[in-house]
């Protein structure tokens, strides 16, 4: 007995019959792509954390290990850091969206989803710059964007509040005057 897949006689089920073990074979092989590569994405960096006084221990905590250390002339200490900043984990909800797109149509909803997600949702490249006083305390931090587009700068460090001396040469804080009271009355209308 012949078998429906090699029978001559039924010229369209033997055309068919392979494209369509091809299609679910390319539908099998790509089934999930978009669905791995959302669980895998990179979490943000929270690098705008990174504040002047920071020890380096804490920048390390923050951005990762540095790519480069150098020392600068004046003996400072320079971190260079480069790392992928992701998205917040909860914006993983879209598993469920690819999941069911997936069962609807079979895998064929992958050509759309896992070439997306390799684009839009795959992270952002940075460049951190960290420059370290000689306690290695953090100075200054820039971040950058693989364009060289500033990201985030570091606030410069509060000006540390000192004693103002007063009129009579203790030091204190020198009050305002208080503004002066009228002496005589408003004329009425």
């Amino acid at each position: 007995m012949k078998t429906p897949l090699t029978a001559p006689s039924s010229g369209f089920r033997a055309s068919v019959w392979p494209r369509m073990i091809g299609v679910i074979g390319c539908g099998c092989l790509l089934y999930g792509c978009s669905i791995y590569e959302a669980m895998h994405a990179p979490a943000p960096v929270e690098y705008k954390h990174v504040r002047a006084g920071e020890t380096r221990e804490e920048t390390i905590g923050h951005l990762g290990y540095p790519k480069m250390t150098e020392k600068t002339k004046d003996g400072r200490k320079v971190d260079r850091f480069e790392f992928m900043d992701g998205y917040n984990p909860a914006s993983k909800g879209r598993v469920v969206l690819y999941l069911a797109g997936d069962v609807f149509t079979a895998g064929l909803a992958e050509l759309i989803f896992w070439p997306m997600e390799m684009a839009v949702f795959d992270g952002k490249f940075c460049r951190a710059t960290v420059t370290y006083g000689p306690d290695e305390r953090v100075q200054h931090c820039a971040v950058v964007d693989k364009k060289g587009t500033p990201l985030w700068i570091s606030p410069e460090p509060a000006a540390v509040a000192r004693p103002v001396p007063t009129a009579t040469g203790a030091a204190g804080v020198n009050k305002p005057k208080p503004a002066p009271v009228p002496t005589k009355p408003a004329p009425a209308k």
